[in-house]
Protein backbone atom coordinates (compact mmCIF):
# COMPACT_ATOMS: atom_id res chain seq x y z
CA UNK A 1 0.00 0.00 0.00
CA UNK A 2 1.20 3.58 -0.88
CA UNK A 3 1.25 4.87 2.67
CA UNK A 4 2.13 8.60 1.62
CA UNK A 5 -1.56 8.97 -0.79
CA UNK A 6 -3.58 6.43 2.40
CA UNK A 7 -2.64 9.00 5.09
CA UNK A 8 -2.93 12.39 3.63
CA UNK A 9 -6.10 11.27 1.13
CA UNK A 10 -7.68 9.55 4.99
CA UNK A 11 -6.75 13.03 6.61
CA UNK A 12 -8.66 14.97 3.73
CA UNK A 13 -11.91 12.74 4.22
CA UNK A 14 -11.90 13.66 7.80
CA UNK A 15 -11.09 17.19 7.37
CA UNK A 16 -14.18 17.20 4.59
CA UNK A 17 -16.70 15.13 6.32
CA UNK A 18 -16.22 17.49 10.01
CA UNK A 19 -14.48 20.73 10.49
CA UNK A 20 -15.11 21.71 6.65
CA UNK A 21 -18.93 20.45 6.81
CA UNK A 22 -20.55 23.11 8.35
CA UNK A 23 -24.40 22.71 9.63
CA UNK A 24 -25.65 24.84 6.64
CA UNK A 25 -23.84 22.40 4.16
CA UNK A 26 -24.94 19.00 6.26
CA UNK A 27 -28.81 20.55 6.12
CA UNK A 28 -28.41 21.37 2.21
CA UNK A 29 -26.79 17.72 1.46
CA UNK A 30 -29.97 16.00 3.38
CA UNK A 31 -32.23 18.21 0.87
CA UNK A 32 -30.82 19.18 -2.56
CA UNK A 33 -27.92 16.88 -4.60
CA UNK A 34 -26.21 20.48 -5.34
CA UNK A 35 -25.13 20.23 -1.42
CA UNK A 36 -23.41 16.56 -1.96
CA UNK A 37 -21.97 18.01 -4.94
CA UNK A 38 -20.52 20.72 -3.37
CA UNK A 39 -19.41 18.40 -0.29
CA UNK A 40 -17.25 16.16 -3.28
CA UNK A 41 -16.07 19.25 -4.65
CA UNK A 42 -14.62 20.15 -1.03
CA UNK A 43 -13.26 16.95 -0.90
CA UNK A 44 -11.59 16.74 -4.10
CA UNK A 45 -9.86 20.20 -3.59
CA UNK A 46 -8.99 19.24 0.12
CA UNK A 47 -7.19 15.80 -1.34
CA UNK A 48 -5.36 18.26 -4.20
CA UNK A 49 -4.17 20.58 -1.68
CA UNK A 50 -2.62 17.59 1.00
CA UNK A 51 -1.30 15.62 -1.85
CA UNK A 52 0.84 18.49 -3.43
CA UNK A 53 3.47 17.89 -5.15
CA UNK A 54 1.85 15.22 -7.00
CA UNK A 55 -1.61 16.84 -7.44
CA UNK A 56 -0.61 18.10 -11.07
CA UNK A 57 0.21 14.29 -12.04
CA UNK A 58 -2.60 13.55 -14.54
CA UNK A 59 -2.92 10.06 -13.06
CA UNK A 60 -3.76 11.92 -9.15
CA UNK A 61 -6.53 13.95 -10.22
CA UNK A 62 -7.64 10.96 -12.20
CA UNK A 63 -7.37 8.91 -8.50
CA UNK A 64 -8.83 11.83 -6.26
CA UNK A 65 -11.70 12.43 -8.80
CA UNK A 66 -12.86 8.78 -9.03
CA UNK A 67 -12.28 8.86 -4.96
CA UNK A 68 -15.08 12.19 -5.22
CA UNK A 69 -17.52 10.71 -7.47
CA UNK A 70 -17.53 7.17 -5.19
CA UNK A 71 -17.57 10.11 -1.75
CA UNK A 72 -20.30 11.60 -3.31
CA UNK A 73 -22.36 8.39 -4.77
CA UNK A 74 -22.22 6.79 -0.97
CA UNK A 75 -23.18 10.17 0.80
CA UNK A 76 -26.54 10.04 -1.49
CA UNK A 77 -27.01 7.00 -0.73
CA UNK A 78 -26.60 6.89 3.20
CA UNK A 79 -29.30 10.47 3.02
CA UNK A 80 -31.62 8.26 1.06
CA UNK A 81 -31.61 5.34 3.48
CA UNK A 82 -31.45 7.13 6.27
CA UNK A 83 -33.98 9.72 6.23
CA UNK A 84 -36.67 8.63 3.61
CA UNK A 85 -39.91 8.40 5.32
CA UNK A 86 -38.62 9.86 7.91
CA UNK A 87 -39.93 13.25 10.53
CA UNK A 88 -37.46 12.95 12.96
CA UNK A 89 -34.09 13.17 11.34
CA UNK A 90 -31.55 11.43 12.81
CA UNK A 91 -28.12 9.76 12.87
CA UNK A 92 -28.69 5.60 12.65
CA UNK A 93 -25.68 3.95 14.47
CA UNK A 94 -25.20 1.29 11.46
CA UNK A 95 -25.68 3.66 8.68
CA UNK A 96 -23.13 5.80 10.08
CA UNK A 97 -20.37 3.36 10.61
CA UNK A 98 -21.04 1.18 7.54
CA UNK A 99 -20.51 4.81 5.79
CA UNK A 100 -17.29 5.45 7.38
CA UNK A 101 -15.71 2.26 7.13
CA UNK A 102 -17.11 2.32 3.70
CA UNK A 103 -15.52 5.76 3.29
CA UNK A 104 -11.48 4.33 4.13
CA UNK A 105 -12.03 1.08 2.78
CA UNK A 106 -12.60 3.31 -1.10
CA UNK A 107 -9.31 5.05 -0.20
CA UNK A 108 -7.58 1.96 1.08
CA UNK A 109 -8.71 0.17 -2.27
CA UNK A 110 -7.32 3.19 -3.88
CA UNK A 111 -3.98 3.73 -2.09
CA UNK A 112 -3.45 -0.18 -3.31
CA UNK A 113 -4.42 -0.65 -6.21
CA UNK A 114 -4.03 2.70 -8.40
CA UNK A 115 -1.52 3.73 -9.98
CA UNK A 116 -0.22 6.39 -7.77
CA UNK A 117 3.41 7.50 -7.93
CA UNK A 118 6.32 6.41 -5.69
CA UNK A 119 7.11 8.31 -3.51
CA UNK A 120 10.75 8.19 -2.33
CA UNK A 121 10.93 12.11 -0.67
CA UNK A 122 11.69 12.69 2.98
CA UNK A 123 10.77 15.80 5.15
CA UNK A 124 7.57 16.73 7.23
CA UNK A 125 5.63 16.61 4.59
CA UNK A 126 6.04 12.76 3.65
CA UNK A 127 6.26 11.68 7.31
CA UNK A 128 3.19 10.11 7.92
CA UNK A 129 3.75 10.60 11.85
CA UNK A 130 1.88 14.26 11.72
CA UNK A 131 -0.94 12.77 9.48
CA UNK A 132 -1.61 10.00 11.69
CA UNK A 133 -2.25 11.83 14.29
CA UNK A 134 -4.36 14.40 13.20
CA UNK A 135 -6.10 11.73 11.47
CA UNK A 136 -6.65 10.55 14.67
CA UNK A 137 -7.80 13.52 16.66
CA UNK A 138 -10.17 14.40 14.09
CA UNK A 139 -11.54 10.76 14.79
CA UNK A 140 -11.75 10.93 18.78
CA UNK A 141 -13.41 14.63 18.80
CA UNK A 142 -15.98 14.92 15.81
CA UNK A 143 -16.25 11.77 14.67
CA UNK A 144 -17.12 9.97 18.00
CA UNK A 145 -19.23 13.20 18.75
CA UNK A 146 -21.23 12.09 16.20
CA UNK A 147 -20.84 8.38 16.62
CA UNK A 148 -22.40 9.00 20.24
CA UNK A 149 -25.07 10.45 18.81
CA UNK A 150 -25.74 7.58 16.73
CA UNK A 151 -25.35 5.14 19.55
CA UNK A 152 -28.04 7.68 21.41
CA UNK A 153 -30.70 8.08 18.66
CA UNK A 154 -30.46 4.33 17.70
CA UNK A 155 -30.51 2.08 20.56
CA UNK A 156 -32.18 5.32 23.27
CA UNK A 157 -34.26 6.78 20.95
CA UNK A 158 -33.20 10.28 22.33
CA UNK A 159 -32.59 12.54 19.01
CA UNK A 160 -30.40 15.67 20.41
CA UNK A 161 -27.15 16.03 19.06
CA UNK A 162 -24.68 17.76 22.02
CA UNK A 163 -24.11 21.26 20.83
CA UNK A 164 -22.27 24.64 22.22
CA UNK A 165 -19.94 24.13 25.41
CA UNK A 166 -20.55 20.24 25.70
CA UNK A 167 -19.78 19.35 22.30
CA UNK A 168 -16.25 20.88 23.05
CA UNK A 169 -16.48 19.50 26.79
CA UNK A 170 -16.14 16.13 24.96
CA UNK A 171 -13.67 16.91 22.45
CA UNK A 172 -10.96 17.81 25.56
CA UNK A 173 -11.89 14.83 27.67
CA UNK A 174 -11.37 12.55 24.12
CA UNK A 175 -8.38 14.81 23.33
CA UNK A 176 -6.41 14.29 26.46
CA UNK A 177 -7.20 10.82 26.75
CA UNK A 178 -5.59 10.31 23.52
CA UNK A 179 -2.62 12.39 23.28
CA UNK A 180 -1.89 11.52 27.32
CA UNK A 181 -2.02 7.93 26.49
CA UNK A 182 1.33 8.47 24.54
CA UNK A 183 3.25 9.44 28.24
CA UNK A 184 1.38 7.17 30.20
CA UNK A 185 -1.84 4.99 29.61
CA UNK A 186 -2.33 5.05 33.46
CA UNK A 187 -2.67 9.12 32.76
CA UNK A 188 -5.23 8.70 30.64
CA UNK A 189 -7.44 6.91 32.83
CA UNK A 190 -7.51 9.91 35.14
CA UNK A 191 -10.18 11.06 32.84
CA UNK A 192 -13.20 9.37 34.08
CA UNK A 193 -12.57 12.00 37.08
CA UNK A 194 -14.18 14.17 34.20
CA UNK A 195 -17.33 11.55 34.12
CA UNK A 196 -17.76 11.88 38.07
CA UNK A 197 -17.23 15.64 37.92
CA UNK A 198 -20.35 15.62 35.01
CA UNK A 199 -22.37 13.47 37.28
CA UNK A 200 -22.74 15.87 40.09
CA UNK A 201 -22.73 19.02 37.44
CA UNK A 202 -25.39 17.71 35.36
CA UNK A 203 -28.98 18.46 36.15
CA UNK A 204 -31.45 15.31 37.31
CA UNK A 205 -33.07 13.02 34.95
CA UNK A 206 -32.39 12.63 31.06
CA UNK A 207 -29.61 14.99 31.05
CA UNK A 208 -27.48 13.45 34.04
CA UNK A 209 -27.96 10.15 32.39
CA UNK A 210 -26.73 10.94 28.64
CA UNK A 211 -23.95 13.63 30.35
CA UNK A 212 -22.76 10.69 31.79
CA UNK A 213 -23.29 8.35 28.69
CA UNK A 214 -21.56 10.32 26.71
CA UNK A 215 -18.63 11.17 29.06
CA UNK A 216 -18.14 7.73 30.13
CA UNK A 217 -18.45 5.99 26.36
CA UNK A 218 -16.29 8.65 25.11
CA UNK A 219 -13.07 8.08 27.02
CA UNK A 220 -13.62 4.57 27.17
CA UNK A 221 -13.59 4.65 23.01
CA UNK A 222 -11.15 6.70 23.35
CA UNK A 223 -8.87 4.63 25.54
CA UNK A 224 -9.35 1.72 22.95
CA UNK A 225 -8.94 3.41 20.06
CA UNK A 226 -5.64 5.03 21.59
CA UNK A 227 -4.22 1.57 22.43
CA UNK A 228 -4.53 0.40 18.96
CA UNK A 229 -3.06 3.58 17.59
CA UNK A 230 0.08 3.58 20.00
CA UNK A 231 0.71 -0.14 19.64
CA UNK A 232 -0.40 -1.14 15.92
CA UNK A 233 -0.78 1.61 13.71
CA UNK A 234 2.19 4.52 14.73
Amino acid sequence: MNSFFFWHLTLAHFLTDYLLQTDKLFEKKTKYLSGILIHGFLFFLTMFFLLLPFSFSFVVILGIFLISLLHIFQDKLKIFLSYKNKVNIGENFFYYVIDQITHIFVIFLFSKYFPFPKVHKSGFWFDPFFFKILTFLIIVTYAYWILLYSIEYTFFKHNELVQGKMKFWGFIERAFVFLSYKISPILSIFSFLSTIFLFFLSSKGENKFFSVFRSLAGITLTFITSFIFYNFLL
